[in-house]
């Protein structure tokens, strides 16, 4: 907010909000990324400021102050560990209720356990703490629940793109995660939700059936998830398959609620406000009203929380008759939503909602002053427009509207789900129009159906139809969206100083058009431009749990994939979810080669997405099958793209490049049967720029015993240990023969086979070859240099 009064030459005094949540965002960042405990945070805090104030600068003093502050809530925040009475790893029994439950279309979801008690020899105790942890899908927030199963510490990333376990649970105020055992999982009574809470659901429950009723499936889940944004189990897959159109188009921002459906609904009240003065008080305490019944009808999140705080100082300021500053309003909000949660800046909504609104104020106009008509007829009235100058004054405000936000959050899209869709920026055009229009239609024809009249219903049935068609339309290729590489980290202030170089450039057309299509030319490039080969030789094995997935490099930018991992669950694609975002984070376009050793789950079960959605030149394979459900998924991937097949079998030379493949096995005889897949496995030796690695895929001590044969050919400078480092490979003879320098083993995280055994551990020890393991590191990266290795772990420091 500012006064009605001249502007100040002070920047800071001009927008202080605005400059100071920049400042706590600094300030939280820094904390997250540099493990510093907050009293120290405090001290420095206090001598930095105490220096500043020294100095006479207060602009500097303000800025220090927000950011030490918001830095030292963070690493509060981030401070947070297990209750004392139970230690990592310990199987307690805990009873407590259940809170924070995300619904979605998983049938597990995650929720926290509020403990209340905890069971020990003499009885139950009581206990305090939260725990994470995955429920089935009919439980519910309130259920008093009995828990017996395994605490864990939740990791951060184990691999380039993973998963942020530490970062979820965090955010959730949950410092253990708590694994049901099978039958671990108990309610012991429901507990009915009550005061607001149990007006909102019924509520929602209320706009839920009668949409549903009234409307077919499709224009039922594209208004409820507009309005509300729940989607009640029964229609989740109605829900999903009109929520994948709307993505592919870039257009999901209307299927969800956010921000927009806030401002819609202030909107109106601002505007009654306007239009009849005198009772502005009145209609803008209304507007007030609206937003908090608003924000607890939808159960808001981070996008939703920024609207409704930016609004609430939006009618603040206009009632004390202050004119409002778009950009100070929106420093407001994120300063109190960051006070509430520090870690909230972290959240995909947070961010995509700031960097719009912000956008929309500092880079629309901009690009509004390049697209907007000069011409104007003069008529002895005055000055007026004809309609085709009104049209094209009005085609250019919305351009300039989607094309600032898309820029604004194309890069923020692809750092969290490597996808774009610069053809969001044509569907958007008409899209956000109609929305409008449901906006305006879905709570008029709630209330007339309440009343006994649906006379309303066929025309909000015609206006979810076109979006639904539109999203379709632009969802088709090659308009729909595309997978990207992740916005580098260090590319993100240089994408947000290019969103607000063109406002600060002088009134030139050309000038701000130049820098809108530098700032498309950058953002583009950062998406399409694959990464520089390595140096070296480089083997990165990644963290795919109890499976494994190795991933060969070389310097003339050959990249080889050997085996994809693979989940017993059926609804965790290890492809989809692990394999993927790290060859996307790692910059990889294609892949020269991919290896199946063998046809066992964990080892081909994460192919099939990796051949459906990156170019693979060759496919080599054993020629074993299987039934495996991954493994039938990779072949029908195969089939429809065509890709080029080969069987590998035993002394054959694969020349990838400059460098080369060798397969050693499986030789004649080294399965002990027709069913032993792990000991037919692909045993491969890569060759490349004067190093040697020996990939050992599932060999057991039998197919060992039958590669001895090969002598001096089996030696390598790292080995990838076979069987998971189970007791029945990697025997001292093997080892002896291979002479690795180093070894990486893939095996899951206190995996129910006790990989890697002892025994395995103690020979490898005694060859001297340092030991690599995905368990415990995270994606383990070998780089190469005749003789020498060096060895990287991921989650080393973290």
């Amino acid at each position: 907010m500012r006064p009605l009064a001249p502007r100040k030459a002070n920047w800071l005094d001009y927008r202080p909000l605005f400059w100071c949540a920049l400042a706590a965002m600094t300030g939280i960042a820094l904390a997250w990324h540099v493990s510093i405990p907050a009293a120290v945070w405090l001290a420095a805090g206090a001598a930095v400021l105490l220096l500043s104030a020294m100095a006479r600068q207060r602009a500097l003093c303000l800025l220090l102050c927000a950011g030490t502050l918001y830095g030292t809530l963070a690493a509060d925040r981030m401070a947070l560990v297990p209750n004392g009475q139970i230690r990592d790893g310990e199987p307690p029994t805990v009873r407590g209720i259940l809170t924070d439950l995300s619904r979605g279309p998983s049938d597990r979801q995650p929720a926290v356990l509020l403990a209340q008690g905890r069971l020990t020899p003499d009885g139950w105790r009581r206990h305090t703490g939260r725990y994470g942890m995955h429920v089935e899908a009919s439980a519910r927030a309130g259920d008093l629940v009995e828990v017996s199963g395994a605490l864990h510490r939740p990791l951060p990333p184990t691999n380039p793109g993973g998963f942020d376990a530490r970062l979820y649970w965090l955010r959730r105020r949950a410092g253990a995660v708590l694994v049901p055992h099978a039958r671990g999982f108990t309610r012991l009574a429901r507990t009915p939700p009550r005061g607001w809470e149990a007006g909102a659901q019924q509520a929602r429950r209320w706009i839920w059936a009668v949409n549903r009723a009234t409307l077919s499936p499709a224009a039922a889940a594209i208004t409820n998830s507009f309005l509300i944004g729940e989607t009640p189990a029964d229609a989740a897959g109605t829900t999903a398959e009109v929520a994948a159109h709307f993505r592919d188009s870039g257009t999901i921002h209307l299927l969800v609620v956010s921000g927009t459906q806030v401002m819609l609904v202030l909107g109106v009240f601002v505007g009654l406000g306007w239009r009849f003065f005198r009772l502005r008080v009145l209609f803008w305490g209304l507007g007030g009203l609206a937003l908090g019944g608003y924000y607890l009808l939808t159960s808001g999140d981070a996008a939703v929380s920024r609207a409704a705080v930016m609004g609430a100082v939006f009618i603040l300021g206009l009632s004390l008759k202050r004119e409002p500053d778009g950009q100070n309003c929106l420093g407001a909000a994120a300063l109190v939503l960051l006070a509430l949660d520090p870690l909230t800046l972290f959240d995909a909504g947070f961010q995509l909602s700031c960097a719009a609104a912000w956008s929309l104020m500092r880079l629309a106009p901009a690009i509004y002053e390049v697209l907007q008509p000069h011409r104007a007829t003069v008529t002895e009235a005055g000055t007026t427009h004809s309609p085709l100058f009104l049209a094209h004054q009005s085609l250019a405000g919305a351009v300039a509207g989607c094309l600032a936000a898309h820029l604004a959050v194309t890069p923020i899209l692809a750092l969290h789900f490597q996808r774009a869709s610069w053809a969001g920026l044509l569907a958007n055009l008409p899209m956000v129009f109609v929305a409008t229009v449901l906006m305006a239609l879905a709570p008029l024809h709630l209330f007339l159906t309440g009343l006994g009249c649906s006379r309303l219903a066929g025309l909000v049935e015609w206006t979810a139809g076109a979006l639904d068609g539109g999203a379709r339309l632009f969802s088709a290729p090659p308009l729909g969206s595309v997978e990207v590489f992740p916005t580098p980290a260090w590319l993100l202030p240089l994408c947000l100083a290019g969103v607000a170089l063109p406002s600060w450039l002088p009134r030139s057309r050309m000038r701000k058009g130049l820098a809108v299509a530098g700032l498309a030319a950058l953002l583009l490039l950062a998406e399409r431009l694959p990464a520089a080969p390595p140096a070296r030789p480089t083997v990165r094995a990644l963290d795919v749990g109890q499976g494994d997935a190795v991933l060969l490099q070389a310097p003339d930018g050959a990249a080889i994939l050997v085996d994809g991992g693979g989940s017993p669950d059926p609804e965790f694609d290890v492809g989809e979810k692990i394999v993927l975002p790290a060859l996307r984070v790692l910059r990889i376009a294609a892949l020269d080669a991919v290896v199946l050793t063998h046809p066992h789950e964990d080892h081909a079960g994460g192919l099939a997405a990796v051949v459906e959605r990156l170019p693979v030149r060759l496919f080599v394979e054993s020629g074993a099958t299987s039934d495996a459900p991954g493994y039938r998924r990779l072949q029908a991937a195969l089939r429809r793209k065509r890709t080029q097949r080969w069987r590998a079998q035993a002394g054959e030379r694969i020349q990838v490049r400059s460098s080369v493949l060798t397969v050693l096995g499986p030789l004649p005889g080294a399965a002990t049967g027709s069913d032993d897949l792990n000991n037919g496995s692909l045993v491969l030796r890569w060759d490349c720029a004067g190093s040697r690695v020996l990939l050992a895929g599932d060999a057991e001590r039998e197919a060992e015993n039958a590669l001895l044969s090969w002598g001096p050919e089996l030696r390598a400078n790292v080995l990838k240990m076979g069987h998971h480092g189970s007791e029945s490979s990697t025997q001292a003879r093997w080892l002896e023969a291979v002479q690795p320098r180093a070894a990486v083993l893939s095996c899951g995280r206190d995996n129910r086979f006790g990989h890697p055994a002892a025994g395995t551990l103690k020979r490898l020890q005694a060859a001297g070859a340092v030991v690599g393991r995905t368990d415990q590191d995270g994606m383990v990266t070998l780089r190469l240099d005749g003789g020498r290795v060096e060895v990287e772990r991921y989650l080393a420091g973290r």
